[in-house]
């Protein structure tokens, strides 16, 4: 099997066997997925190790910019992530949505059913401590704060971390508690004007839109249509998000 294979597998032994033999510790396979990327997003931190030790790029990109570490970044693996950044990873590295694999990239999560990963799903200009925020990754949050990742980095369509976060499927009001505390922007906003407050009440996440208030988040924000943050939560039903 090839050596991006054995990387995916957790077969360490294996990897060393085949680097021993001289082969390309930056090998591709038929997606753009470099060993350490296939290695870093399986969590098998040793062989992350490893390869760094051999030479392997850690900023090499995919065609959508995606690196090792926004793809760990997205699937939560912190300790690879140390060993990324301690690398020399680039922290701020940005995804480019248009320029996205010809192939969907698909692996089994560690928290979840099969994850699939689409360029096209993603806003031109994310970032890894975007991923993180929007996934609900908390350590991983705080792993790259502490390394420089820009708390107010926006995409192409204005989102940033706090925005995203504001906005999952499930409510992470310790990551937007933690955002605001090294210093997010509570009243940014995307190109479409909605705000981290908006999308936290569009979703029902009452504990959010709480913390967000209490750091001077502006209820009376309106979009083009005239709707605020507390007509979105009506019209979906949050009575209790109203009621803050």
């Amino acid at each position: 099997q090839s050596l991006v294979e054995a990387a995916g597998k957790g077969e360490i032994d294996l990897v060393e066997q085949i680097l021993k033999k001289g082969a390309d510790v930056n090998e591709k396979n038929e997606i753009g997925f470099s060993v350490l990327m296939e290695a870093a997003v399986k969590g098998h931190k040793e062989i992350v190790k490893l390869l760094i030790s051999n030479g392997a790029k850690v900023d090499a990109k995919l065609e959508n910019g995606h690196t090792a570490l926004t793809l760990a970044a997205r699937s939560g693996q912190k300790d690879v992530i140390e060993l990324l950044l301690a690398g020399g990873a680039d922290v701020n590295n940005i995804i480019q949505a248009e320029k996205q694999p010809a192939i969907e990239i698909v692996w089994n999560s560690v928290d979840g059913p099969r994850d699939i990963l689409a360029g096209n799903r993603l806003e031109s200009g994310t970032t890894a401590l975007m991923l993180a925020a929007l996934n609900g990754h908390k350590p991983v949050v705080d792993l790259l704060l502490a390394n420089g990742a820009n708390v107010n980095a926006k995409t192409e369509k204005g989102s940033t971390a706090l925005i995203k976060t504001a906005g999952s499927r499930k409510s992470y009001k310790d990551i937007a508690e933690l955002l605001l505390a090294k210093g997010a922007d509570v009243n940014a906003k995307r190109i479409d004007g909605h705000t981290a407050l908006i999308e936290a009440a569009t979703k029902g996440h009452k504990d959010v839109v709480g913390v967000l208030l209490a750091k001077g988040a502006n209820s009376d924000e309106r979009l083009e249509d005239g709707t605020t943050a507390l007509t979105l939560a009506a019209r979906d039903g949050h009575k209790d998000v109203i009621q803050l």
